[in-house]
């Protein structure tokens, strides 16, 4: 019984997590010919590959610039993670929806002004803003509701953003400097069709943003129902199985096992 106990909690939490190929952007980020296989470039960016440090720069160092980046097809798994590894350059006052943004979106385009998204967004987000110098984080989703926002420091360097769904609920969270924080986790109404992107609004400033990579994942969730303490569990059919299996082996075993020592004492 305690071997069938072991492998229903197994079997209850069991969680897998898969690359996922179509929304990572790795280095060399393109290929040969200059194109990436999962993400569009718009507006003004470089591309620094097979040097010490691949980088994505989005925004030139100058007032008024903007950049792109998103996946070419909508997310296509129901149960995902993000994280972006990145960093600001030459942050100082850029004046109202001045700053980057990281969406998971409808529709992601490449504009001046609110970050450099369309401020008419439908789903979430996550902007850094610098309207008054001083660069402010906070989780952003298309009702307008308002949400905490939390200050970072203006040369910010290794930093990484992390979005998660599952189970329709909504986790987001940074790390700065080692110390991690949630911006937002619960559930929130985001569309069907998704795409991941990254914007980037200079404003009256002349920052941009550095991002070194993008890793996606799928997380498989292979048996959801979660056990609460006194309450009644439901066996799997695998798990009933092996555990019928094991019993009948031992019993086997120790009744085959039995005559035999029976013999040698006679």
């Amino acid at each position: 019984m305690l071997l069938i106990y072991i492998l229903a909690i197994l079997a209850d939490a069991t969680t897998e997590t898969r690359m996922y190929e179509a929304g990572s952007l790795l280095p060399p980020f393109v290929a040969l010919n200059g194109v990436s296989e999962s993400f569009l470039f718009e507006g003004q960016y470089l591309l620094k590959t097979r040097s010490r440090s691949d980088v994505v720069q989005l925004g030139y160092n100058s007032r008024n610039s903007t950049g792109l980046l998103k996946t070419k097809e909508p997310i296509k798994v129901k149960d995902f993670s993000f994280s972006i590894d990145f960093s600001l350059n030459f942050v100082s006052q850029g004046g109202k929806n001045a700053g980057f943004g990281f969406w998971l979106i409808q529709n992601p385009q490449n504009i001046k002004g609110f970050y450099g998204n369309s401020p008419n967004f439908k789903g979430i987000g996550v902007v850094i803003d610098i309207e008054g110098g001083t660069p402010y984080i906070r989780f952003i989703d298309s009702s307008a509701s308002k949400h905490q926002s939390k200050a970072l420091r203006s040369e910010a360097k290794a930093l990484n953003l992390k979005f998660e769904r599952k189970d329709k609920k909504i986790l987001v969270k940074f790390e700065e400097y080692d110390k991690e924080h949630v911006l937002f986790s619960g559930e929130v109404k985001i569309p069907k069709e998704l795409y991941f992107a990254v914007t980037s609004f200079s404003g009256k400033s002349e920052a941009f943003i550095s991002i070194n990579r993008i890793v996606a994942n799928k997380i498989l969730t292979m048996n959801k129902k979660i056990y609460v303490k006194g309450g009644k569990r439901k066996l799997s059919s695998v798990v009933l199985v092996l555990g019928s299996v094991t019993i009948l082996g031992l019993v086997y075993y120790l009744y085959s096992k039995a005559p035999k020592e029976m013999a040698y004492k006679n």
